[in-house]
């Protein structure tokens, strides 16, 4: 199967990308005219997309376990480094996370909880994005095939998210009873534990659907996580002289990340790019910006995290854990 995602990653380059970059000779050329401005301020952006990422996690927790934000920030980084080089990355990246998090005396059905909350919260932001932005560009450029197959694969997520928030909310002890059948045929015994882990999810999310404050605050971290995001690739595009407008860069930032969410290769490498620039390309930038700017954004979004998220994984681990009990019965996280 690895080869088999590996060969198809190969043809999308070869078939794809590679016919319209054009004379690479002019491609390379454009390296000589980027302002360095622009390359800091994507960088920039990007870093501030990382802090409100971290932002929409504190929003989540229980104010009385909540770690300072410059830990809570150093256990983003570290999940971002897992992400980026594990082979499932977004499962590696989301378990160290939770143990970090378990280790600065976060309660763990807390941990598991907003850990879920954060992954529904920003796959229904970031498909909100990708509509409104796709239903702007529509009218001039048409749908391109590629967004209308991203745009229903979002409709399938958020169709199947629906149904787990109706059965969490109305049909929850049916739900727990399933649960707890399926549980047991996975592990003897289990039935038990996964049936309390669905009715406390439950509880907790009719807490917090009674909470407007908090749920107003995380959906505005996250649209500002994907948003700086997106803006860092768009600063990136233009210092390249890709003459992309805004909304076009957010249908193919929304294009690249819904198509990431199939876990190809670790951290979607090769994935995102192929996916970016053909978005970009067939929405009518210049193949070769398109190109070099796609490169530079992931250069940042990317490489740095697995530095960064090296040296936070270290200060997080030499200095000790915050002193706080933390329950023994956990749920499973469920992202």
């Amino acid at each position: 199967m690895r080869f088999l995602q590996v060969g198809l990653l190969v043809a999308a380059v070869v078939w794809l990308v590679l016919p319209r970059l054009g004379d690479t000779a002019s491609v390379l050329g454009l390296l000589d005219e980027v302002a360095v401005v622009p390359l800091v301020v994507g960088s920039l952006l990007g870093l501030a997309a990382i802090v409100a990422y971290a932002e929409v996690t504190m929003s989540l927790l229980p104010r009385a376990s909540r770690p300072p934000r410059r830990r809570a920030l150093g256990v983003v980084f570290s999940s971002l480094g897992v992400n980026r080089v594990a082979p499932l990355g977004m499962a590696a990246g989301s378990a160290v996370a939770f143990g970090l998090l378990c280790r600065e005396g976060v309660p763990r059905a807390d941990v598991a909880f907003a850990m879920a909350v954060q992954g529904v919260g920003s796959a229904i932001v970031l498909q909100a994005i990708l509509w409104s932005a796709a239903l702007v560009v529509a009218p001039v450029d048409g749908f391109v095939p590629l967004t209308l197959a991203a745009v229903g694969v979002g409709g399938v997520v958020l169709a199947l998210i629906a149904v787990a928030l109706w059965a969490l909310s109305r049909r929850r002890e049916a739900t727990a009873r399933w649960v707890g059948r399926v549980a047991s045929r996975c592990r003897a015994g289990s039935d038990l534990a996964a049936a309390a882990a669905v009715s406390s999810a439950g509880t907790r999310l009719d807490r917090l659907a009674r909470d407007p404050a908090t749920l107003l605050r995380s959906s505005a971290w996250t649209t500002v996580n994907w948003l700086a995001d997106a803006a860092s690739l768009w600063v990136f595009l233009v210092a390249f002289g890709a003459d992309v407008s805004p909304v076009h860069a957010l249908v193919a930032f929304g294009v690249a990340n819904v198509v990431a969410t199939i876990p190809i290769t670790p951290g979607g490498i090769g994935v995102v790019e192929t996916s970016m620039a053909v978005a970009l390309i067939a929405l009518g930038a210049p193949s070769g910006a398109a190109f070099l700017g796609v490169a530079a954004y992931r250069l940042v979004h990317y490489w740095l995290p697995i530095p960064g998220g090296a040296v936070a994984f270290a200060a997080l681990r030499w200095s000790g854990r915050r002193a706080g009990p933390v329950p023994a019965v956990a749920p499973v996280p469920t992202r």
